[in-house]
């Protein structure tokens, strides 16, 4: 159970979570000033809110769940104890007191009195540790979960199943697969026998959910069957459908070249693309220019640091797999690491216009050759140009970053290229601050 948002599909509980968050914080503000009547008598308290006062609790609110987004309160996964959900909440809560000290110089009349800012942050904090410890208790043991057949295995459903059972937010359970062979119990699945029997399965485990797991073992035959009960209210799909879904990659195990060739996704986006330019090329002017010094800077110490050429250009593929010269400072990795201005020469690639803020990394033409021998679709990452942050490398753990795997990140730069989009653009920016501001769970 997903919505989509931003061009990636997020499980409807976190959704509801942040919902019923949000409506938690703006309510402790809400009744923050009828708890204080020493700052407004309760019967002026309505006129207050609807007047100036709406506006100022509008501020803190919005503040308070931005901050829970960058400290990953909605990414999914979290097994928070009591502490650790304090802790961060409160830390939450520190910086909304800061930015509300900032307002009062800035602009006081956009922030609210000191003592219902701390009676409406006590509420809240009491608010969110009763939502964040009943959620859990609810994604766990909720009834409400459907249950998941699947019709032939493969190597894609195991990672399916597995992903699912470690991840109850998704509210999909893994039931059972039919296969003629026995492949254990990945995801706590159960083998009830060949893809034959479904008929008789279905009628018995009622699933809300019916996933093609291996097309080759379904029968044109049986093609009426699953039409109607789609439309009896189950839902029926393919693997590689909900691999996307579930893992915002795209399934590069088990694709078919209609898929490629007649989707709506995989075309050319001018406009899109004219404006990712735009925005990229006036970046790399504006950052180029304020960076300036910093460069000189960086120049100078690695300069005097080390030995050998200090700016070196390498061969890059760009947009439409042509070669393009991309620029950055090479050091011992000791210096740029504590650094991290090793790339600050792409702002000169990036203002002319040779890359983008935001795409896949920029391979070599050796490197490149490989990958499109091991894989048919890699070429299709060139419909887009390459960029200085990717989807590949936001969703890459420090850990996974060390044994890096060529398929998972390419299934990543395929996702992106397929939704390309601003939107999507936007959303990884975000996430990309998110995760500097807060380590990836």
């Amino acid at each position: 159970m997903m919505i989509r948002a931003f061009k990636i599909f997020i499980p409807t509980s976190i959704f509801n979570l942040f919902l019923i968050e949000a409506a938690i914080v703006c309510g402790c503000f809400i009744a923050a000033p009828y708890l204080d009547s020493d700052t407004l008598p309760r019967d002026f308290v309505p006129v207050w809110i609807m007047n100036e006062g709406l506006f100022s609790i509008a501020i803190a609110a919005l503040t308070i769940l931005v901050g829970l987004y960058f400290m990953n309160f909605y990414s999914g996964g979290q097994r928070w104890g009591r502490l650790i959900v304090t802790q961060r909440v409160s830390f939450v809560l520190g910086i909304s007191l800061l930015v509300q000290a900032f307002l009062s110089i800035v602009r006081p009349d956009w922030m609210l009195p000191r003592r219902m800012m701390l009676t409406g942050s006590a509420l809240t904090l009491i608010g969110l540790i009763g939502s964040r410890l009943l959620f859990h208790n609810a994604v766990v043991n909720s009834e409400m979960k459907r249950r998941m057949l699947f019709l032939g295995m493969s190597p894609v459903v195991v990672q399916i199943a597995s992903h699912l059972e470690e991840h109850p937010e998704f509210g999909l359970v893994p039931a059972a697969y039919l296969d003629p062979v026995d492949w254990g119990n990945p995801g706590g699945m159960q083998w009830l026998g060949p893809v034959e029997r479904w008929v008789q399965m279905v009628e018995e485990l009622q699933p809300e959910w019916i996933v093609i797991g291996d097309r080759g073992k379904i029968s044109p035959e049986w093609t009426e069957e699953l039409v109607e009960l789609g439309f009896g209210g189950v839902r029926v799909e393919e693997a590689s459908t909900l691999y996307e879904t579930t893992f915002s990659r795209f399934c590069i195990s088990d694709w078919h070249s209609s898929e490629v060739l007649f989707s709506d996704f995989f075309q050319y986006r001018q406009v899109s693309i004219n404006l990712q330019t735009l925005v990229s090329v006036a970046s790399g002017v504006i950052c180029g220019i304020v960076a300036l010094p910093v460069i000189a800077f960086a120049w100078l110490v690695l300069k005097v640091t080390q030995q050998g050429e200090v700016l070196v250009s390498e061969d890059r593929l760009g947009l439409g797999g042509e070669l393009i010269r991309l620029h950055r400072f090479q050091g011992r990795k000791e210096t740029t690491g504590v650094w991290r201005l090793q790339a600050l020469p792409m702002l000169w690639n990036l203002a002319k216009g040779d890359i983008s803020l935001i795409g896949p990394e920029a391979h070599s033409p050796a490197f490149a050759e490989q990958l499109s021998e091991a894989f048919p679709l890699y070429g299709l990452r060139h419909l887009v140009k390459p960029g200085i942050l990717g989807w590949a490398q936001i969703n890459t753990s420090a850990q996974a970053a060390a044994s890096y795997n060529a398929q998972t990140a390419l299934e990543y730069d395929l996702y992106y290229v397929k939704y390309f989009s601003p939107s999507l653009d936007v959303y990884i920016v975000l996430k990309a601050l998110r995760n500097m501001i807060s380590r990836p769970e």
